[in-house]
């Protein structure tokens, strides 16, 4: 059995990801979790935040999502779960719907918000300055 000191694991992981840029590494999972609560939680998350959260009242299917886009009054929401979904929700109306259970991974720091390699149509600037 080979033994691995942590700088090792890391420098493993950090070339992985550095020769496969299409993987990257999900580091939450090490505190309980802290959901959000208010009335409009989804707008509170930064782009690429990945979350899992279940229909009030439901008791068994819970979703795993991340923020792909914020527009003005709806947000891009994708999930890889069995193929890749995308769907566009009023962030209001889901908050509504839905229970936050826990963050797994809080968005890119490094990273501003509408950013992405994501492409709109022409005319869409994705301004996530809504204040409604």
């Amino acid at each position: 059995m080979n033994v691995h000191t942590q700088e090792e694991f890391e420098t493993f992981v950090s070339k992985s990801l550095q020769s496969k840029p299409n993987l990257r590494l999900i580091t939450g999972g090490k505190t309980p979790p802290n959901p959000p609560t208010g009335d409009n939680w989804l707008r509170e998350f930064p782009q690429r935040t990945v979350f899992l959260c279940k229909k009030k009242g439901e008791k068994l299917d819970v979703y795993l999502w991340f923020v792909v886009f914020k527009f003005e009054k709806a947000i891009l929401l994708g999930s890889n779960v069995n193929q890749e979904v995308k769907v566009i929700v009023d962030d209001k109306e889901f908050s509504k719907m839905h229970e936050c259970l826990e963050i797994v991974e809080f968005g890119d720091p490094l990273v501003p918000d509408n950013k992405s390699s994501l492409i709109l149509p022409e005319g869409i600037d994705g301004d996530s300055s809504r204040t409604d």
